[in-house]
């Protein structure tokens, strides 16, 4: 008798007497398969089991299921959703984040090249000076930020501020609240040297200004062509650091702290060939921090603390005098201070390292600093000081 391929059930035919028993038979292994096949299913779905609907269940957090996939990049869908982002979806997103940093970059940071810098950092500059009035072109890209705050970073090369202009005020460059102003090392140079005429602005002014950082470069200066190389003025947290500073040819300002708070003169360096002094704080600054500079002067202080200024730190420096014939001290501290810090320096000047000046009302304190080269004066600490001598501490 013929069978069925699959079970080899018996076929009868309608060619002679069928067995009825044999059918009966059949029809039994039949309802066997079936049922069998049934619990096997368990309800799973089928092989091809697409479906708009979530018959099937929903994957989310915990689960394992279906998802449906979309291209949709601006989507709130929760991760209850059962909906999942395609490789394009991923791509897009990715490139609008890569969109958006390359514009937040490109806004907050301007490149300026010199006019000798090389090939490369003039091509990616956005300004590019020409070795004349550069302090305009530095101007320009402070400008371009200066209602968001940004980096203006300078390439290697000599910036020539030029302070003849035929036009407008004479100054040098004015930087605004929240910017900072960076250079490539000593590579980065700024000549303020090379100028004719005076000019009673600095080269790099800060003024009324809050959240400024002026750092990495070399500041030459001299000849009376700028007030001094930095002054800040009515300005709060400032930083300056790792700034090779020099002064040649006749008195020009080096730097100056005026009415100010908060201010950082860190890791710099100051070579001064003429009788001038490294830094002044005055006229009622605080919370001043000058901290692990290097000081070679000619004969003059190299830092003067007068004018009411407080909380003024001296901390960690190295101070050398060329010249000896001099009465001048290391550091002069005068007129109405309060909190005057003079620590942990190495000390080479021929006379008093530190002098204490007449009207130095406040307290001054002086303690753990090494005196190099004895002085030929007969004190270390030399005291002009009116009123109690509680004001001061003495401890070298």
């Amino acid at each position: 008798m013929a069978e069925t391929i699959n079970y080899k059930f018996p076929i009868p035919t309608l060619s002679g007497v069928a067995d009825i028993s044999l059918v009966g038979d059949a029809i039994e292994d039949i309802d066997s398969t079936i049922k069998s096949v049934s619990d096997v299913a368990g309800g799973k779905a089928p092989e091809n089991h697409a479906s708009i609907s979530d018959t099937y269940g929903l994957a989310n957090a915990t689960n394992y299921g279906h998802v449906r996939l979309s291209d949709n990049t601006t989507s709130n869908a929760t991760a209850t959703a059962g909906v999942a982002a395609t490789p394009a979806a991923v791509k897009a997103a990715y490139d609008k984040a890569v969109s958006i940093e390359d514009y937040a970059q490109h806004t907050s940071t301007v490149f300026v090249a010199a006019a000798n810098a090389r090939a490369e950092s003039k091509s990616g500059a956005d300004y590019v000076c020409t070795g004349t009035n550069d302090e305009e072109t530095i101007q320009a890209a402070i400008n371009s930020i200066v209602s968001t705050g940004g980096v203006i970073q300078l390439s290697e090369g000599t910036f020539y501020f030029s302070n003849n202009r035929t036009s407008g005020a004479v100054s040098g460059i004015a930087l605004d609240s929240g910017i900072a102003l960076k250079g490539a090392g000593s590579s980065t140079v700024i000549n303020t040297y090379n100028t004719s005429g005076f000019s009673d602005n600095p080269a790099i002014g800060v003024t009324g200004s809050d959240n400024v950082t002026i750092s990495d470069m070399l500041i030459m200066s001299g000849d009376y062509k700028f007030s001094y190389s930095i002054d800040i003025n009515g300005s709060s947290n400032v930083e300056v650091n790792n700034i090779i500073f020099t002064l040649q040819g006749s008195d020009s300002g080096i730097f100056r702290i005026y009415n100010s708070s908060d201010v950082n003169v860190i890791n710099s360096r100051f070579e001064v060939t003429e009788s001038q002094t490294s830094i002044s704080v005055t006229n009622n600054s605080k919370n001043i921090l000058i901290k692990n500079n290097v000081f070679n002067v000619y004969d003059w202080e190299a830092i003067y603390v007068y004018g009411g200024a407080s909380n003024v730190i001296i901390d960690g420096n190295f101070f050398k005098e060329t010249y000896s014939n001099t009465g001048n001290s290391a550091i002069s501290v005068d007129n109405a201070l309060s909190n005057i810090m003079i620590t942990n320096n190495v000390i080479d000047f021929p006379l008093a390292p530190v002098k204490v000046n007449s009207a130095a009302s406040g307290k001054v304190f002086v303690y753990n600093n090494m005196v190099k080269t004895p002085p030929t004066a007969s004190a270390v600490v030399q005291i002009n000081m009116d009123g109690s001598s509680n004001n001061w501490n003495q401890t070298f």
